[in-house]
């Protein structure tokens, strides 16, 4: 079994192309993924959660964007580059490109 991509939720904003859900070969799945897209460049994000201040507001970077803490990390530039195209694979799958 290939990974499987599901649950396309498009959503543009910026490189933001969508969010959607992936299974992975072993059965594991991972909710909430994100697709971007720069110009011919494509990648996935792995699933955060908001970073909280003291009164449980989200956190703000010094540019003003939201902060996350990843939840899921990939170790090393070679398992990410391997689990990306992988990934961009199931999403062309899922959305028949």
């Amino acid at each position: 079994m290939t990974m499987k991509a599901s649950g396309w939720r498009p959503h543009l904003s910026g490189s933001l192309q969508g969010l959607f859900n992936l299974r992975l070969a072993s059965g594991i799945c991972l909710n909430d993924l994100t697709l971007h897209q720069q110009g011919d460049k494509r990648w996935v994000g792995l699933p955060g959660k908001p970073q909280l201040d003291a009164e449980g507001r989200q956190r703000l970077g010094n540019n003003g964007k939201k902060l996350y803490t990843p939840v899921v990390e990939i170790p090393d530039r070679q398992t990410r580059d391997r689990f990306t195209t992988q990934a961009l694979a199931a999403i062309d799958r899922m959305l028949g490109q």
